[in-house]
């Protein structure tokens, strides 16, 4: 569809790839999860035969630290804490990463800074070392240039051309109850990334070359609010921590694949915190998929805490609350206590079930009166 780009938009769109960062996404390649390489078929095998033994090894103690012991998204922790500083090459990886001191104190400046990360980094950064050397050494700019570089460049056009209609800021400002500090939103467009988005340090994430504008905006919104409350705040933990009482939510936990990521108890409720305003950023955007065929069907389903807190925002009213406000009144005094959340959720199962019913089988019309 056409959006009429906004009078006077609050988001300024920086856009560009890097072979860098996208390196880092090769690592999940390099796991051989189905979960990765069905996006780039060939590309683990492509570059396991090209690594040298002292690499491999080290790949091997890489993935099991971050991704096998920890249960981490390998790009997401990497990409993350490079992010502080301009990544655009391999070479760029290779020099941050001699400066751990640095990349520390940076990303404790911002919201992102998460010891568990921190540690699995340090505990790897000599390994990743050693792989991203290999690759340097095999050539990894020369194929990315050939094999990837094409798709990243076309699909940056792309964006360049679309996403100036879409004023993710002022939405987002919106959803959170807050101003946003920076009205810039910096897209780095990878080849390797998928299926992740990726929230980097400051207003900038990375999407996926093959992904359309519209989904890229739906990026936007979802990486930019992240966190969409302070976790430091009592009041939040005490809300976080009271929904993990919730039996029918906490299955859904217990239940989940951990390769889609969401691994602790604090994360998968802010995903479906995010996930909800995302969802509801991109319907008054026009770009969203139906919410309902969204919720019940990503990452198995485990979202079921976004289906709930979307519906809650259709009806919320009051804009200047703080998002972290609205949260913890309706988890501690509204719709979303504890032992509540089964029944809740099988209502709006039940509406979508009769809406999708009556789309299928609508009513006959009496007799004498005309179809239109």
């Amino acid at each position: 569809m056409t959006v009429k780009r906004p009078e006077h938009p609050r988001t300024r769109w920086l856009i560009r790839s890097s072979s860098g960062l996208d390196a880092l996404c090769l690592l999940n390649l390099l796991t051989g999860e189905d979960f990765y390489t069905r996006y780039r078929p060939g590309e683990a095998e492509f570059w396991r035969s090209r690594l040298n033994p002292e690499a491999l090894a080290a790949l091997r103690r890489l993935i099991g630290e971050i991704r096998e012991e920890r249960h981490l998204i390998i790009s997401a922790v990497l990409c993350l804490i490079v992010s502080t500083q301009r990544i655009d090459s391999l070479a760029d990886v290779q020099q941050t990463l001699g400066r751990p001191d640095l990349l520390k104190s940076a990303l404790a400046e911002t919201p992102y800074f998460d010891e568990v990360w921190w540690q699995a980094f340090e505990t790897s950064r000599a390994d990743l070392q050693i792989v991203l050397q290999s690759l340097a050494h095999e050539g990894y700019e020369a194929h990315w240039t050939t094999t990837i570089e094409p798709a990243v460049q076309s699909a940056v056009v792309r964006f360049r051309e679309t996403l100036d209609h879409y004023d993710v800021v002022s939405e987002v400002e919106v959803q959170l109850g807050r101003r946003m500090e920076h009205d810039t939103v910096q897209v780095i467009v990878l080849g390797l990334t998928a299926p992740h988005g990726i929230k980097l340090a400051g207003n900038q994430f990375v999407t996926a070359a093959h992904w359309s504008p519209e989904t890229t905006v739906l990026v936007a919104a979802h990486e930019l609010m992240h966190p969409p409350y302070d976790l430091d705040l009592a009041e939040i933990r005490e809300a976080v921590n009271a929904l993990r009482t919730d039996a029918f939510l906490r299955e859904r936990f217990d239940h989940h694949d951990p390769v889609s990521g969401y691994n602790t108890w604090e994360g998968f409720v802010e995903e479906g915190c995010v996930r909800a305003l995302d969802q509801t950023i991109c319907e008054r955007l026009g770009v969203a998929r139906p919410a309902w065929a969204r919720f019940s069907t990503e990452d198995g389903g485990m979202h079921v805490l976004a289906a709930l807190m979307h519906d809650l925002l259709q009806a919320r009213t009051d804009h200047a609350e703080p998002f972290g406000e609205f949260f913890v009144r309706q988890v501690m005094n509204g719709a979303l206590q504890p032992g509540t959340l089964a029944e809740y959720y099988a209502r709006l199962e039940r509406q979508a079930t009769e809406a999708e019913a009556a789309v299928q089988s609508p009513p006959v019309p009496e007799k004498g009166v005309p179809t239109p």
